[in-house]
């Protein structure tokens, strides 16, 4: 993965941040990825093609279940 750049989001309350990639999965390839962590677990979210606008209502909505380190 290489990142270009990086921005604030928000999920369930908890803010992460979002990498916009140029190689993305050993391939040229633009996406959106964030990084969930638990202590024992990991949820990458990939955004393609999707708009800050419609990417920040999507993570805006959506819910963790598991325990985030603190």
């Amino acid at each position: 993965m290489v990142t270009e750049s990086t921005r604030a989001i928000e999920i369930d309350g908890h803010a992460f941040e979002l990498a916009t990639t140029s190689q993305f999965d050993g391939r040229p390839r633009q996406v959106g990825v964030a990084f969930v962590r638990g202590d024992d677990w990991l949820v990458r979210i990939v955004s393609e093609s999707c708009s800050d606008v419609t990417c920040d209502e999507v993570c805006a909505a959506g819910r963790i279940i598991g325990e985030l380190p603190t």
